[in-house]
């Protein structure tokens, strides 16, 4: 009895979550373009050895159940032989299973039990996923910083949200300073925006921006993405292509880069600028 409730929540949770982070009518995007070849600029030992140290203990492992401490704190010679993991990947076109995630649902505060939209999801990767995407990272942050706007605080070193609410403080006690000032700001909701990026959208603004050896590395980290909804002892797996989910810090900073970019954000912003014109003094 207890194996078939937990089959039927299980069903339930994958169905509500694969309705958000699947679309169907969106193109899969294939790991590889063209014939194999290495990568302009090879993977190396210290890249690798830099990302890992970056890797924080106590975090849940993900699918292979392999904990950061393992990779952490084992002898230099595994630096190694990821690096080279990793290069005979992209040089020979060979098949690397590490955009497997874990699916994981925690309840959100404050709201009822039961209803899965309830449920905020959580991902859990492999560890060699999470090292390749902090190498490809550290290569493409500064041409990514440049090119959004100094607005922009959401996922970005040394920036937060404490940035948006110094700058609304500034807003009020001006406005509290001068009586016969107005000033009138408008607000964005961007709940569920991890939900929206189009990855084959997103690929082509990063043609513009970064070296086609680093692309070659995004393209493979954002394809062949699945996630497996674990609800007790029981895995649910479906392919995702659609969302960046949370829990993977390189495509945050992607997230970034696509809502400057889309070119609904693009119409959005000239429809508030023209209503805060009317308005503001």
């Amino acid at each position: 009895m207890l194996d078939r409730k937990v089959k039927e929540i299980k069903e339930i949770i994958t169905d509500h979550f694969k309705l958000k982070f699947r679309d169907d009518s969106t193109e899969d995007i294939q790991p590889f373009d063209g014939q194999p070849r290495p990568l302009l600029n090879c993977i190396t030992q210290k890249e690798v050895r830099d990302s890992i140290n970056k890797l924080n203990n106590g975090r849940a492992p993900g699918t292979y159940n392999i904990c950061n401490q393992y990779i952490k704190y084992a002898p230099p010679m595994l630096d190694k032989q990821i690096a080279q993991i990793l290069n005979k990947t992209f040089e020979s076109h060979e098949p690397l299973r590490i955009s497997d995630g874990l699916l994981v649902t925690l309840p959100k505060p404050g709201k009822a039990k039961g209803p899965p939209s309830n449920l905020r999801p959580t991902t859990l990767l492999t560890s060699l996923r999470k090292i390749l995407s902090t190498i490809e990272l550290s290569c493409i942050r500064p041409k990514i910083e440049v090119y959004l706007p100094t607005s922009q605080s959401r996922f970005r070193p040394n920036r937060s949200t404490s940035d948006v609410i110094w700058a609304h403080r500034w807003l009020t006690a001006k406005v509290q300073k001068d009586a016969n000032l107005e000033i009138n700001v408008t607000g964005i909701d961007t709940s569920a925006a991890f939900d929206t990026i189009n990855r084959k959208e997103l690929l082509t603004i990063l043609k513009e921006i970064v070296e086609e050896n680093e692309l070659h590395i995004i393209q493979f980290l954002l394809s062949e993405t699945t996630l497996d909804v674990k609800v007790y002892p029981r895995n649910s797996l479906y392919h995702q292509h659609r969302n960046t989910t949370r829990g993977q810090s390189k495509p945050r900073s992607f997230h970034n880069l696509f809502v400057i970019c889309s070119k609904r954000y693009q119409e959005c912003a000239e429809q508030l600028t023209a209503a805060s014109s009317l308005y503001a003094l």
